[in-house]
């Protein structure tokens, strides 16, 4: 990120001080303030900070292991041919022939799937809301795994008191 001198003295001057950064983007500022009281500068640089959107939703990649068997995984490394890879010259083929054949196997094992990501990041939404959300789901799957008339009345009443408490802490807020 830095492009000019950090040690200026009267014969020369260099580059010697540096901010590295993988995504230039995120980074907003950057540069050096002569501060006077050495030969080097002072480097610097001010990122940017997105603030989170309250109560949205974000779609995230990731791979699920939900179904993941590690026996299928240790069948499918076996099925791989690697190459001899004593043979090659370049440390960095070799890398790339096992990283890209590694890759390949994860990915028919764990593929990628698009998943939705829930952020209540309401000030009021705390984490007892959160527990009580958690147990009427769980209410309501069970309700409709048994289709018992009690099942039912539990998860209304899980329901209702979620209702009342979000509408305390709402009106509180």
């Amino acid at each position: 990120m830095i492009k000019e001198p950090t040690r200026v003295t009267c014969d020369s001057s260099s580059l010697i001080d540096h901010i590295l950064s993988n995504v230039a983007e995120k980074i907003s500022a950057s540069g050096i303030i002569d501060i006077g009281v050495s030969d080097h500068q002072l480097t610097f640089c001010t990122r940017k900070v997105l603030k989170a959107k309250s109560n949205c939703h974000q779609n995230i990649l990731a791979r699920s292991f939900k179904k993941y068997d590690p026996q299928k995984f240790i069948d499918a490394l076996g099925k791989i041919n690697f190459s001899n890879y004593e043979l090659f010259a370049d440390i960095d083929v070799v890398y790339a022939d096992f990283l890209t054949k590694l890759t390949e196997t994860i990915h028919s094992i764990a593929p990628f799937q698009e998943m939705r990501i829930h952020t209540n990041s309401q000030e009021w939404f705390v984490a007892n809301i959160r527990e009580k959300i958690k147990t009427r789901v769980r209410l309501l799957k069970n309700f409709k795994k048994t289709k018992s008339r009690v099942d039912e009345d539990i998860y209304k009443s899980a329901q209702c008191e979620v209702r009342k408490i979000i509408k305390q802490k709402k009106r509180d807020f």
